[in-house]
């Protein structure tokens, strides 16, 4: 495969890349303790020979330049590590174009069992939908992925999300770059729950106009002490009395200062990214208007989004340095922390509005790119037309989550209101898995994304399917009567949803004796015939197929197998009308069954 080979290729570079920096990184660091042994031999040196302007040279000029290598180190470093993510994120599109999922971030938090599809469809979990697809690293923007898969665009904005999708299909360098500026920062157990509740904490000491008066006066009196202690031989004790004035108001803000902290430490690492991820999306050059609409979110009044989050970014780094010893002296003098605090609210009254929008457009964006990511990746993918009727036709459809060489492709099509497709065929065949097909590419497309097909029509739908239902002891639930509920759940979306359905039902009624569940699975396909839906329904019960010509808008298809030289055999193609051929037998007797002669 040519992309796989692409990914292969910018792997190896970057792996190369990362190397020669790590070389230099090295090298910058040896230079490093060079210069901190000259400058301490030559101090010691000087100071034997008590020539202070010769210690002062010397620890001026090495100083200086330990300062110039640090700078130097952390440039390297950011630049390394910065190969090292892009090293990674080829590697990973490899592990998808081999489909291989296994190690990417599968999202289980977002498993739900009462989803209308998810759990049925594969959305998440190990080797999911959203393994596939998902190339956020943010949390928002896993959130917003993961959201974008369990709920269909809105009609409206279905078109434009496609339109950002095919732009950014085509810029795999930027993407990649924008994906790996904000893995610098990621960190285990960070995120912005405490940062969101920080944001709605009332302000004390910004609107405190007695504290910020003391903020300034108390510095300049603590001042006036130390100058006249040093100059004018004042009683130490002024100072060491404004010392004491500047504790019992520090004190004050002690407990506040604290739990901001507390609110915010979680989200240092998590900021860092969103500033990031902002510069990149703020440089781009857009072209379409969803994703200028977006950039435009980041820009309000000329006030960049990137700015204000680099300004917060500060105020966090304080936070953090306030452990420092050499702060804690600053603040005694300076009151630090009530100058902090009064900065971190007045940024807080500015931005605390404006800060949901710059992180949900950064976790839009992130979802755009996820989908583009997909689309580049799997040049077999393609986008859908979006029809809003009841249409559904997909040429060399195939499942996603198969490995390209091991995917069976089907064309198909499905267009009138009401239509109920009954799949027959026998055990292995791929019945379930084609209804799995159609599932998740009609998730993949509805959410704004490509499907594995060469080409599809896909109707605007509320999805839901019917496959996996199981008991459940705690509940006392059979697996009969969970999928009844399941079923209603159906029957309860059909009367309440403005848009048609797409309903996936396979083996229904499984758990119940065969005449109850012909008797049963005829009545409900006889409900959803000429409904404001369509859909599939599997089956063994090939009965059911003699509802084709009893019934209007109710249609055949099948899958089979054939045993030749004693093996199944499985072609994995649709074919209209029902299944003739089983194999039921031959696959109990080929493991072990003996059945009468």
């Amino acid at each position: 495969m040519a992309e796989k080979q692409f990914f292969k290729q910018r792997h190896q570079n970057f792996d190369s890349l990362t190397r020669s920096w790590q070389g230099k990184y090295k090298y910058i660091a040896f230079l490093r303790v060079v210069v901190f042994l000259i400058g301490s031999v030559a101090a010691i040196y000087f100071a034997n020979s008590r020539d202070a302007s010769l210690i002062f040279l010397a620890l001026f000029i090495t100083g200086a330049l330990f300062l110039f290598l640090v700078s130097r180190h952390n440039k390297i470093r950011y630049e390394m590590d910065q190969a090292r993510f892009m090293a990674e994120i080829n590697e990973k599109e490899i592990k998808r174009l081999e489909g291989d999922l296994s190690g990417l971030d599968n999202g289980s938090e977002f498993i739900d069992d009462n989803h209308p599809y998810s759990s049925d469809l594969d959305m998440f979990g190990q080797h999911s939908l959203y393994q596939l697809v998902n190339r956020t690293s943010t949390t928002s923007g896993r959130i917003k992925i993961a959201s974008w898969l369990s709920i269909c665009a809105p009609r409206k904005e279905l078109g434009h999300r496609q339109e950002a999708v095919n732009e950014l299909a085509s810029e795999n360098e930027w993407r990649q770059e924008f994906q790996a500026s904000a893995m610098h920062y990621s960190q285990s157990g960070s995120d912005l729950t405490g940062f969101y509740d920080w944001l709605h904490t009332p302000s004390t000491v910004y609107s405190n106009t007695f504290l910020n008066g003391l903020k300034i006066l108390l510095p300049c009196i603590t001042l006036t002490a130390l100058a006249g202690l040093i100059w004018f031989h004042l009683p130490y004790y002024w100072f060491i009395l404004s010392l004491f004035l500047n504790g019992l108001v520090l004190s004050r803000v002690f407990q506040l200062l604290k739990t901001t902290g507390e609110y915010t430490s979680k989200s240092v690492h998590d900021i860092k990214a969103y500033y990031a991820l902002i510069i990149k999306a703020e440089q781009k050059d857009f072209r379409c208007d969803y994703l200028r609409k977006l950039q435009k979110n980041l820009v309000e009044d000329s006030l960049l989004a990137s700015g204000q989050i680099h300004l917060l970014n500060r105020y966090l780094q304080w936070f953090e340095a306030r452990a420092n010893s050499f702060y804690f002296l600053l603040n005694l003098i300076f009151l630090l922390d009530i100058h902090l605090l009064s900065k971190a609210e007045r940024w807080k009254e500015d931005n605390s509005k404006r800060v949901y929008a710059w992180i949900d457009t950064i976790a839009t964006l992130e979802a755009v790119c996820s989908l583009a990511g997909t689309l580049f990746t799997h040049n077999e993918f393609n986008l859908p037309e979006i029809g809003f009727a009841y249409k559904l036709e997909i040429s060399e459809g195939g499942h996603p989550l198969i490995a390209r060489k091991e995917r069976i492709c089907n064309d198909f099509v499905m267009e009138e209101k009401g239509t109920v497709i009954i799949i027959t065929g026998s055990n292995m065949s791929g019945k379930s898995t084609f209804l799995r097909t159609l599932g998740i590419n009609l998730v993949l497309g509805l959410a704004g994304g490509p499907v594995c097909a060469k080409k599809a029509t896909i109707p605007y739908v509320r999805l839901f399917s019917g496959m996996r239902t199981t008991d459940n002891l705690v509940e006392h639930i059979s697996s009969f009567y969970a999928e009844l509920k399941r079923i209603r759940q159906l029957l309860d979306l059909l009367d309440t949803s403005e848009e048609p359905v797409f309903y996936l039902l396979d083996e229904i009624l499984k758990g119940t004796n065969s005449k109850d569940r012909h008797k049963g699975a005829e009545a409900l396909i006889h409900q959803l015939a000429g409904n404001n839906c369509i859909g599939l329904v599997s089956t063994h019960d090939i009965a059911l197929g003699e509802l084709a010509g009893k019934t209007d808008h109710v249609s055949n298809f099948s899958f089979s197998s054939k045993i030749i030289n004693d093996e199944i055999v499985f072609d994995y193609k649709i074919n209209p009308g029902i299944c003739k051929s089983f194999n039921a037998s031959k696959l109990m007797e080929n493991m072990g069954i003996i059945f009468p002669s």
